[in-house]
């Protein structure tokens, strides 16, 4: 299960500011977005770790119990997998969480977790759009970030981003893209079950660079940002601060600005999910 897509031309949106910002910032703007992602994990884990008891189907209903929680753990990757020979991928903070299909309920016993775990993943979709609504609204809120919406994709991008350097630095969606494009669909009409098959058939292994400090990934991606003639401190404070326009900011000019309602302080509470108990 992965959490976390908010934008940037099929990124995060944390990965441009945690490149591009000074290391402090990108120690808070990481704090947030882990501490907007466990809430959401938190609440999936009330609606979803309980049990079954007895046969559920054929006119009968199976006893839900209440579960232990869930077992696994997460797992963060700040980078994405590297394309066209590159030492590192591009900036790409990520969630992917490990589960066992297991629960102990308060009767004591073991048993397969949320119906199976068809109705977790039923609710994984939910979870996701609700992250990406509460990192944005705690990034707007503590740090003056502000996000347009891609008048093409319908994805929030981060404004103040030139939209070069989200190209430049979405290199393995692009890569992702060709290989749709060369099997003879649409990227932007694929269906995600294609979409699945082409991230599969296009994956590189990852380099041990992937896995260096967060220094070392901040310091080759500042370099890459440099090279293409583009000053990542400028960047991240006109992303953080909006101290002046950019006429090459913004990702298109069909796009829109966020207003109050859409970086509202959703809560886990706010959304209800049926469920198979």
């Amino acid at each position: 299960m992965d959490l976390g897509q908010v934008g940037d031309r099929g990124g995060v949106l944390p990965g441009r500011l945690l490149a591009f910002a000074d290391a402090d910032t990108a120690t808070r703007v990481e704090d947030l977005y882990t501490s907007q992602a466990g809430r959401c994990f938190d609440w999936l884990e009330s609606q979803t770790a309980y049990g079954m008891r007895g046969h559920h189907g054929d006119g009968q209903t199976a006893e839900v119990v209440p579960g232990s929680g869930f077992l696994g753990w997460v797992m963060v990757h700040r980078a994405a997998r590297p394309v066209a020979g590159r030492i590192v991928g591009d900036p790409h903070f990520h969630f992917h969480y490990s589960l066992a299909n297991l629960t102990r309920g308060s009767d004591g016993r073991w048993s397969t977790v949320a119906a199976g775990g068809r109705d977790l993943m039923r609710h994984a979709p939910a979870v996701d759009k609700l992250t990406q609504a509460l990192v944005r609204h705690a990034l707007a809120a503590e740090l003056g970030v502000g996000f347009v919406r891609d008048g093409r994709t319908r994805l929030w991008e981060t404004d103040g981003v030139p939209v070069e350097t989200l190209r430049a630095f979405s290199k393995r969606g692009a890569d992702i893209q060709a290989l749709l494009r060369d099997l003879g669909f649409d990227p932007s009409e694929a269906s995600r079950a294609v979409q699945q098959v082409a991230e599969q058939r296009s994956r590189g292994r990852k380099s041990e660079a992937t896995e260096a400090p967060d220094a070392t990934l901040r310091e080759l991606w500042q370099r890459e940002a440099r090279e293409r003639g583009w000053d990542p401190d400028a960047i991240a404070r006109r992303v953080l601060h909006r101290d002046g326009p950019d006429g090459a900011a913004g990702p298109d000019p069909g796009s829109r600005r966020a207003g109050p309602q859409d970086c509202s302080p959703l809560s886990p509470r706010s959304i209800s999910l049926q469920n198979s108990r």
